[in-house]
């Protein structure tokens, strides 16, 4: 064997055994995915919670094929790796022995040799019905972990939970192991077939096998070799009713007080803004002047976080020649500015340029202006924050209908879902708005676990869950369209209109999308938010992703274009703000709730309210201890 064919089977080697150790990993991870699902499910259903027991069961069935098919392909991996091994080595003795063979009739010049050719026909033939009683034996295995595999599918889940209640009943534990599991379902576990190999260089003989069982009366085709592509992987079944794991059945809700939330006093800090206009606007002109522009203050408005100062360019002074004094206002400002040229709907330019102090908008005032005026009571509304004049600004989920977030860290993505979340737990009961959030950073929104507007109780962090609950979220949008059809409905608000029964909204929350869309679940994940984004909206169900890194690859033109409202917070670069808003501008913003919100074609600058972890954790305790 020359040096490089020594290499190449080297390689050929390390490559089956990072493989292997991949597959084997894959059967500890589910292994592992089992027997947390089992734990949690028996948990539930000790608790009597039947939606928590619903999700852990249908999870639990999720883990149990997932680690029959991970032990499938393990299995065939390493039968067609020796099958593959005795084939080589047949031929190689097939070789050797003609070889031998021919020396020695060559050498001795035997009239023998047609003997010697016999017993050489005979050695090939024996090698022959070795190689082939070695596939009967592989194929037989795999189509049995096929049946396996095929009847863990077909199971249902009121035979998991009784199999469940029975463990519990006993006091024991249920089996740690597949195979313990599969014998109460009726799904037996097949070993793989194992070869017994001597050292390098020697030959390699198969196990022995098993008797052989009578054959059917009617034979079946015969299945391929192996190492043939592997089979496709069957669709997970329906374990949840989609209406029973959306819909809330508990008891009257009891809404959270204001006096949970905490206020605020700007008077200090908007008469110090006051104070400071004046002296910026002398600055702003006088820059303006020394490159031949002459422009008048017409008015000034000064909102939390900057201040927008209107002027009116004389006629002939050219709109482009100002933009490309953006740099050299800020320095002659010594302050960030953003430059808004013209004013939409007004023939003045506008500078807004951040603020000597900030003022907090708290969230108490957000919910105090809400409560004071009348609200449409057809359509879920989110608080968005208040605009440059202090006046709260509201959208509806039906005109939005789906929401993206982004900007950096610290920039105010966080506490802006928070509070459009609180403010959704203060006006809407969990009958009228239900919340699948999903946080892969599991820092978030996880003090929200155990509210009864959260769908299965808790946050999803895991990417297998978050998948499996998109799925059933098409499920529900299939089957919420069918509800309409038959009531000759256009929405949901026409729908709950003439129905006692009402059908609550889902807002579908996620946290950080980038997480998922750089994983091995990313295509079928960006699918299902594709199909739920372009046709979920009429049935009530909303999206709303956050991420702290707009590049295209996580914001991709599927996303963009079935996502018309986008709220943009503070980014690194005008190449991020055009990811998120199609336009510049957020590269510019202060930071802290500062954000940019466009639907449409329409963009306004927003101060989103703050709400402290504190004031998050008040409300929940409350309604987790009211609403029990």
């Amino acid at each position: 064997m020359s040096f490089r064919q020594f290499e190449k089977e080297m390689k050929k080697k390390r490559e089956e055994a990072r493989t292997v150790s991949m597959l084997q990993n894959a059967v500890t991870a589910w292994t592992k995915r089992k027997e947390t699902y089992t734990n949690a499910a028996k948990e539930a259903l000790r608790k009597g919670d039947e939606a928590q027991a619903n999700m852990q069961i249908a999870l639990l069935r999720n883990a149990m094929v997932g680690l029959a098919q991970a032990q499938d392909m393990l299995t065939n991996y390493m039968a067609a790796r020796d099958m593959r091994e005795m084939q080589s080595l047949s031929a190689r003795f097939v070789r050797s022995l003609n070889s031998v063979m021919k020396d020695v009739a060559r050498l001795s010049g035997s009239v023998n040799f047609e003997q010697s050719q016999k017993i050489f026909k005979k050695s090939v033939t024996a090698q022959g019905d070795a190689a082939r009683a070695l596939r009967e034996l592989l194929e037989q295995n795999g189509q049995a972990f096929s049946d396996s595999v095929s009847s863990l599918s077909s199971t249902g889940a009121d035979e998991i939970r009784a199999t469940l209640l029975r463990e519990i009943g006993g006091g024991g534990a249920l089996g740690d192991s597949l195979a313990q599991m599969e014998a109460e379902f009726g799904a037996p576990a097949v070993e793989a077939p194992a070869m017994v190999a001597e050292a390098a260089g020697g030959a390699a003989q198969p196990a022995p096998a098993p008797a052989p069982e009578a054959e059917p009366e009617e034979e079946e085709p015969r299945r391929s070799a192996p190492h043939a592509p592997a089979k496709k992987r069957p669709e997970p079944p329906e374990e949840v009713d989609p209406e029973s794991f959306f819909g809330y059945r508990g008891g009257k809700y009891v809404y959270p007080p204001l006096d949970l939330l905490k206020d605020h006093d700007n008077a200090q800090a908007q008469a110090e803004n006051e104070e400071a206009v004046k002296g910026v606007i002398e600055a702003l002109e006088s820059k303006l002047r020394e490159f031949g522009i002459v422009a008048k203050t017409e008015s000034y408005l000064i909102g939390p976080a900057f201040t927008r100062i209107e002027l009116r360019p004389d006629a002939n002074v050219q709109i482009s020649k100002i933009a490309a004094l953006k740099d050299d206002i800020a320095m002659a400002l010594k302050r960030k500015v953003r430059l808004l040229l013209p004013i939409e709907g007004k023939d003045l330019i506008g500078v807004e340029v951040e603020n000597a102090a900030r003022a907090i908008v708290p969230l108490r005032r957000m919910f105090t202006a809400q409560r004071e005026g009348e609200p449409d009571a057809q359509y879920v509304e989110a608080g968005l924050g208040v605009d440059p004049e202090y006046r709260p600004q509201f959208r509806t989920f039906n005109s939005m209908p789906h929401l993206l977030v982004g900007g950096t860290t610290g920039s105010g993505k966080s506490v802006f879902l928070n509070a459009l979340i609180m403010g959704l737990l203060y006006r809407y009961a969990p009958t009228e708005v239900r919340l699948v959030l999903i946080d892969f950073k599991r820092v978030e929104l996880g003090v929200y676990n155990g509210l009864p507007h959260v769908v299965g109780g808790h946050a999803i962090d895991e990417y297998e869950d978050a998948l499996r609950a998109m799925e059933l979220l098409d499920e529900e949008m299939e089957r919420r369209y069918t509800l309409l059809s038959a009531a000759g409905a256009r929405n949901l608000a026409e729908y709950n209109e003439g129905h006692e029964d009402k059908v609550p909204q889902i807002l579908v929350i996620i946290d950080e999308y980038a997480d998922i869309a750089s994983s091995t679940y990313a295509k079928q994940f960006d699918r299902l938010v594709q199909r739920l984004a372009q046709k979920a909206r009429a049935c009530g169900i909303n999206l709303i992703i956050s991420t702290q890194r707009p590049s295209v690859k996580v914001i991709n033109g599927i996303i963009k274009a079935n996502f018309p409202s986008r709220a943009a917070f503070a980014v690194a670069s005008y190449i991020d703000s055009m990811n998120i808003l199609d336009a510049t501008g957020a590269e510019c913003l202060l930071g802290s709730g500062d954000m940019l919100f466009m639907s449409g074609r329409h963009t306004d600058r927003l101060q989103a309210p703050y709400v402290s972890t504190e004031e998050v954790i008040a409300v929940t305790d409350f309604i987790k201890r009211e609403n029990k």
